[in-house]
């Protein structure tokens, strides 16, 4: 009887929400990576809270923008400003580059195609094939440096995310927890699926941020020795930016080590533009085998299924999908192994 009172309250709140859903998706990615790591922060403030023998609302609010700031200053802000710097290099060094270096290897490679392929006695249409690669050539550099220009152009805008992130980082640091509290029981009315799923949530997690960040110093490293050895300029910085790119779904490491490949071929080091694509390559190979395997040691999925949430989630989802996959195949499998756990029914 005392839920026939609530139902007014419960179609309303199911209103309110959707219009919430509405004004807040505008900013949803920036909230969803504040959720997350805020989610992670939880801990080390409560840890120092602890340790500080302190409590109050004042006090987890003033510990957790310590953190966050510290986080931010050590780690974050130094990655971004280096992405930053990297973007303006390649917009620097494509703007002074001599196309004609590149237009010389496009029409010298399609010779070298044509004698292999006359001694396998096959005929190529050499001359429409190095038309072709030449007038590739001649565009690519001014299509990378539009698009290097529109990045910096974007500036105030992803500024203006940052903050936003910033901002939710810190408000779910210190209040996740309550917020959770608060919102999951009438979200999920059931504690035992509640709590199953709760942990299987906190699992991935934690599994996936750590991955990422495996996978991250292992693409950075790759990154910082290739542009090293084949003395691409500002060498250090790019490898910095790999780290911070790396965490973008679809982009990653290919942002520094294609257009590096194609400075180098600009400025007529062919040899060294085949390395670097060679580099561009294993450092892609390496995110889609060490995410899902370092993914593991926290999420309860074989290697295969970690791999399909991850490369499905991303093509779903978009970004939130590195999260989103994982996520949703070990709800699958918590709540199944749940299931067949659960005594049968009498009579059945």
């Amino acid at each position: 009887m005392s839920i026939v009172p609530s139902r007014p309250l419960r179609w309303l709140l199911g209103a309110a929400l959707a219009l919430a859903a509405l004004v807040v998706r505008p900013l949803a990615f920036e909230l969803g990576v504040a959720l997350v790591l805020g989610f992670v922060t939880e801990r080390p403030v409560a840890w120092l809270l602890a340790r500080l023998r302190r409590d109050g609302e004042r006090w987890r609010w003033a510990v957790g923008t310590a953190v966050v700031a510290a986080v931010a200053l050590v780690v974050v802000l130094p990655a971004v400003f280096a992405g930053w710097v990297a973007v303006r290099e390649i917009a620097r060094l494509l703007a002074g580059a001599d196309l004609a270096h590149l237009e010389r290897a496009a029409g010298g490679l399609a010779e070298r195609l044509r004698a292999r392929a006359e001694g396998l006695g096959v005929t190529l249409p050499t001359a429409e094939i190095a038309a072709r690669a030449q007038g590739y050539a001649g565009t690519v550099g001014a299509a990378l440096a539009r698009g290097t220009g529109r990045v910096l152009a974007q500036t105030p805008g992803a500024l203006f995310s940052a903050g936003v992130v910033l901002v939710g980082w810190v408000t779910f640091a210190v209040e996740g927890r309550a917020l959770r509290d608060a919102i999951l029981p009438t979200v999920l009315p059931w504690p035992r699926e509640r709590e199953l799923l709760r942990r299987t949530t906190a699992a991935v997690i934690d599994g996936v941020v750590l991955a990422n960040l495996g996978v991250s110093l292992v693409q950075s490293a790759i990154v910082s020795a290739a542009t090293l050895v084949l003395r691409v300029p500002n060498a250090i910085v790019w490898g910095v930016a790999s780290f911070a790119l790396s965490f973008v779904p679809l982009l990653g490491t290919a942002a520094v080590t294609v257009s590096a490949a194609v400075w180098l071929a600009l400025v007529g080091r062919t040899g060294a533009a085949v390395a670097m694509g060679v580099v561009a390559l294993v450092a892609g190979s390496v995110d889609n085998v060490l995410r899902p395997l370092l993914a593991r040691g926290g999420v309860d999925l074989p290697f295969l299924w970690m791999m399909v949430a991850f490369v499905g989630g991303v093509t779903v989802f978009g970004a939130a999908g590195v999260l989103l996959g994982p996520l949703v195949l070990a709800w699958v499998v918590a709540l199944w192994r749940a299931l067949a756990e659960e005594p049968a029914a009498p009579g059945g």
